[in-house]
């Protein structure tokens, strides 16, 4: 709980990627105490469908929606030092229009 109080909260309005911000503004705030585990602790997958509820469901399957996010998170962190490189992969990996094949 105390973590979550230094570092700002849950941020409610980050609704797709919420534990990626999460991470990132612990990552910022204890950078000496964020360590990399490198193997899988978890996995999980997410089902789409038009029987499924919850935001997986829609969000997944709406692009303009999906980027909206990304715009937000992308937006929230461009000040931080050090996020410039993240900044520009996340922004052509989600935010660069592809060439139609």
């Amino acid at each position: 709980r105390s973590l979550l109080e230094t570092i700002g909260g849950w941020d409610e309005a980050c609704a797709f990627l919420e534990d990626w911000d999460l991470f990132a503004r612990c990552l910022l705030r204890y950078p000496t105490q964020v360590h990399w585990v490198p193997k899988v602790l978890v996995e999980y997958r997410q089902i789409y469908g038009p029987a499924v509820d919850g935001l997986c469901a829609t969000s997944g399957q709406d692009p303009a929606r999906k980027r909206a996010r990304w715009q937000y998170l992308i937006k929230k962190w461009q000040g931080q030092p050090g996020f410039e490189e993240t900044a520009r992969r996340l922004t052509e990996k989600y935010l660069t229009p592809k060439p139609k094949a």
